[in-house]
C-alpha cells in the first residue's frame, strides 16, 4: 500500500509537523508504527490520487474541514519517493507521495492552532497525533536528520525538496 502525507508550509518555509503519540490515541495498548516520533500528518493511500489522499488523511489526524487548507492557499505539488534499499522487504515495496501545500503564514499558524484544539478535545477521526507545531525549515531538517527517529527520519528528503519549492 502506497503511503501519503500532507506537508503544509508558508513563503517563509515554516512547516506544519506532528508528533505521533507511542500508541494509539495515547492510551495503553497497541504501539503505533513511528510512535513517539514527529512526522507530516498522512497515512494509506485508499484511492488512486496521492494530492486527494493526503488531504483525506490529514483531515482525518487533524479534524480541520477541507475548508481551512483550501481557504488558505490551494498551490499543491506532489512528489514521490522510493523506499527501495531501505528496511524490509515489505518496507522496500512501499511508495512514498508527499503533497506540498504552499498555504500563507496565518493560515499556517491558524491550522497548527485549531489542530491543537481538535486533538485536545477529541474532535479526529484518528487518533494518532499528540501535537503539533510550526517550525522552521532549519528546524524541520533538524528534526527529521535525528538518527532516534528511525521510522520517520525519511522525511528529511522531503524537507530537503522543500527548498526548491
Amino acid at each position: 500500500m502506497a503511503q501519503v502525507y500532507l506537508l503544509l508550509y508558508d513563503e517563509k518555509k515554516n512547516v506544519l509537523i506532528a508528533k505521533k503519540h507511542k500508541t494509539w490515541g495515547g492510551k495503553p495498548g497497541k504501539k503505533l508504527h513511528g510512535g513517539g516520533e514527529y512526522c507530516y500528518p498522512g497515512g494509506g493511500l485508499e484511492g488512486g490520487d496521492p494530492k486527494e489522499g493526503a488531504l483525506k488523511e490529514f483531515l482525518e489526524e487533524t479534524g480541520n474541514p477541507e475548508s481551512n487548507i483550501t481557504r488558505f492557499g490551494d498551490e499543491f505539488h506532489v512528489l514521490s519517493y522510493s523506499n527501495e534499499g531501505k528496511g524490509t522487504q515489505e518496507e522496500a515495496k512501499i511508495a512514498y507521495y508527499v503533497a506540498f501545500a504552499k498555504v500563507s503564514i496565518t493560515g499556517l499558524r491558524v491550522l497548527a492552532a485549531t489542530t491543537t484544539i481538535h486533538i485536545r478535545h477529541d474532535y479526529v477521526k484518528d487518533k494518532e497525533l499528540e501535537e503539533v507545531g510550526v517550525f522552521s525549515y532549519e528546524e524541520a531538517t533538524n528534526i527529521f536528520r535525528n538518527p532516534l527517529h528511525r521510522d520517520t527520519g525519511w522525511f528529511h528528503q522531503p524537507t530537503s525538496d522543500l527548498a526548491a519549492l
